[in-house]
């Protein structure tokens, strides 16, 4: 059945889409000519990964066009499948069933689903390899975890918040295997364009980076605690010593959880699914769709609501129901403009990650 309604939603409408699949692709076609990836005349499509990533979507390049938009569409649907799966299968000591929680979680998150995949993005795909690599930890896998973890580094950049967080919790086989894995990730384009090409190249990627992260800030779609604040008290100075602010505070709820993890049956699952969170809101560039990546969270949150106090449960259903309902197309321009001008989605990420802090205190996970 999902197979016969992708393949339709592809022929109607996803195939003359996928705008951020074409920049991928003209990435790798450049990375193929050993020509430079980034360039300001590519306009608001400037590509904005790391040039390891332009390498591993090659074969999208030597395709055609459309058999590539479709083998990439493909490969997203399935991400989607095995990520929404995966973040349920891995819950640990898991109350309630698989269809139940997969069900429930994707009616909250479909429109991030939806959005991503017109887009042709990398997200789904980011983070499934990151739900893979916490079932290779419980699986008592550090080594395959740690790569698996390096590799989300090359899919987004997001992967180095992780760092910190294996150095503090893991084994030491995983630590290991990031950092080499994480060094290949940097060190790969090199083949192509000599270590001094591949230097300037990742200089250019943060060129890129930084220098389109202030146009960006007021955007509508934009989420991060960067833009909440910019667009709470104008962009300035001001505003991102408070964006850092509540980046340290956020980061204190997830490093307290972490500090009672000691009588947790596989603590790894909670902390990895606040990171997963904080990726839209940490990056000044964090687009609503990226929540996505709340999967993990939000299928944990509702395994326990019932073990949860009533004005908990509240909060975590007004959260879900607020992120996942409140659609540009159901309440109109001039309503959905408002909405996003007041950074509500932005305050929904920062509740789930309290919310996940209450979890742990509990010792419900």
């Amino acid at each position: 059945m999902i197979a016969f309604l992708a393949i339709g939603a592809f022929q109607w409408k996803i195939h003359q889409k996928m705008a951020d699949f074409a920049v991928y692709r003209q990435a790798s076609e450049r990375v193929l000519k050993a020509e430079p990836l980034y360039r300001e005349s590519d306009g608001h499509f400037q590509c904005k990964y790391l040039p390891a990533f332009a390498m591993a979507t090659i074969p999208f390049a030597v395709a055609d066009v459309e058999t590539a938009k479709l083998c990439w569409f493909a490969m997203s649907i399935g991400a989607l499948v095995l990520f929404v799966r995966f973040s349920a299968r891995f819950v640990p000591d898991r109350r309630r069933g698989l269809p139940f929680l997969m069900g429930i979680a994707c009616i909250f998150l479909a429109k991030f689903f939806v959005h991503e995949i017109q887009l042709g993005q990398a997200n789904l795909l980011f983070g499934l390899v990151v739900v893979t690599a916490i079932g290779a930890l419980q699986s008592e896998l550090p080594a395959a975890a740690g790569v698996l973890f390096g590799v989300a580094v090359c899919v987004k950049p997001h992967g180095l918040l992780f760092a910190p967080w294996l150095l503090a919790s893991e084994d030491r086989r995983a630590v290991y295997a990031f950092a080499i894995t994480s060094v290949v990730v940097l060190l790969a384009p090199a083949t192509l364009y000599g270590l001094s090409g591949n230097l300037t190249l990742l200089g250019d990627w943060w060129h890129t980076v930084s220098a389109s992260t202030a146009p960006n800030l007021l955007g509508d779609d934009n989420i991060s605690l960067a833009s909440m604040w910019a667009k709470w008290i104008g962009p300035g100075r001001g505003a991102s010593l408070l964006a850092g602010l509540t980046a340290i505070l956020c980061l204190t709820a997830i490093a307290e959880a972490w500090w009672h993890r000691e009588k947790i049956n596989e603590p790894a699952y909670l902390e990895v699914a606040a990171l997963l969170v904080l990726v839209p809101v940490l990056s000044p560039q964090g687009w609503d769709y990226v929540l996505l990546l709340a999967a993990p969270a939000v299928i944990l949150l509702l395994d326990r609501m019932p073990e949860l106090p009533r004005p908990w449960q509240i909060t975590a259903w007004t959260v879900f129901a607020i992120m996942g309902f409140f659609i540009f197309d159901v309440v109109g321009k001039a309503i959905y403009h408002r909405f996003m001008a007041l950074s509500i989605i932005s305050l929904c990420a920062i509740t789930m990650v309290v919310l996940l802090n209450h979890v742990r205190r509990l010792r419900l996970a």
